[in-house]
């Protein structure tokens, strides 16, 4: 068997894999790194669903300018913010079934410790949290 992916948290009960958790953080450049976690959450959970397929796995708010000489640009990017791309990003994965789950959250670095915004609620930590324990509950069965 090959090795296993590394996550940043992994669920498994007796020898199966009931969940894998990846957190992508941006603090800063975030034009560029919003382009890199996109690549990253893309790449990871394709390379996830072709690994189980195969049998691995047992049973900031100003609008960006969009520069895209070459293709029309989808109309919903246009004038979004890199935050509203991050929203973006994880509510597609979730209704293309990417993944199963996805959590979008902001804060304010100058803000109170502690403090965020969830602006989607399906993207909520709770409603992620809530279908994870489901999940894995079900999977123990």
């Amino acid at each position: 068997m090959e090795p296993l992916p590394e996550w940043d948290t992994a669920v498994v009960h007796e020898g199966s894999l009931l969940a894998a958790i990846e957190f992508k953080s941006i603090a800063s450049s975030f034009g560029n790194n919003l382009n890199n976690r996109t690549e990253e959450a893309l790449g990871s959970n394709t390379d996830l669903r072709q690994a189980y397929e195969q049998g691995v796995f047992a049973p900031s708010a100003r609008p960006v300018r969009v520069r895209e000489p070459n293709f029309d640009v989808d109309p919903v990017f246009d004038g979004a913010s890199y935050a509203r791309r991050g929203e973006i990003l994880c509510l597609r994965m979730v209704r293309q079934q990417l993944v199963d789950g996805a959590i979008f959250m902001l804060s304010d670095p100058e803000g109170p410790e502690g403090h965020f915004i969830e602006p989607n609620e399906e993207l909520w930590f709770e409603r992620f949290a809530r279908r994870l324990t489901y999940h894995v509950l079900g999977a123990m069965k």
